[in-house]
């Protein structure tokens, strides 16, 4: 089965869960960190020109299940506890996304980063 075809149907059930199973799923090892690589090598595929719709049916344009795809790794980085990715994992994504999606690298590193915390926020968190 081709990846795209893979990627729209994993991101429907995704989606159709709900926000406590999401929560529940974020604190399990591997989770994040794979939906992130999966999201990347979508991206990867989109980027080559290799797209395909396997349901002529439900015409849903690459282009809006990328979206979709970025839009729902990029909420799960959001309601992510730091210590959903370990410090190796983070910087292995970051440097993955870098040239990809330096939106999806700074959104890591912002907000899965304890690191980029400025001394003035670390301060208010005490």
């Amino acid at each position: 089965m081709h990846l795209e075809v893979v990627g729209q149907v994993l991101l429907s059930l995704l989606l159709l869960q709900s926000a406590k199973f999401l929560q529940k799923a974020l604190c399990c090892p591997g989770f994040l960190h794979n939906a992130i690589l999966w999201y990347l090598s979508v991206l990867q595929l989109f980027l080559a020109g290799d797209t395909y719709t396997a349901l002529p049916e439900k015409k849903v344009e690459p282009s809006q299940i990328l979206k979709d795809t970025k839009q729902f790794v990029m909420s799960l980085i959001l309601q992510a506890p730091p210590a959903a990715l370990s410090s190796s994992q983070l910087r292995q994504l970051e440097c993955q996304c870098a040239d990809l999606d330096p939106e999806l690298a700074a959104a890591l590193s912002v907000h899965l980063d304890p690191h980029s915390l400025s001394p003035e926020v670390d301060f208010l968190q005490w």
